[in-house]
């Protein structure tokens, strides 16, 4: 999940990444690890990361 999905993607391009069938935001990593990259919606990533695991 990203804030900007399309900063994310443009970035990744910068490791070699592989775009998949899936479509643009799955990802195949140059280890052969997928990833699929998800635009969040305002506010969710911070609030993911707010959330204390150990509460």
């Amino acid at each position: 999940m990203c804030e900007d999905l399309e900063a994310a993607l443009a970035a990744a391009q910068a490791f070699g990444v592989t775009e998949m069938p899936q479509g643009r935001n799955w990802l195949r990593l140059p280890d052969g690890l997928v990833v699929e990259f998800i635009q969040a919606s305002a506010g969710a990533v911070a609030r993911a990361l707010a959330i204390d695991p150990r509460a």
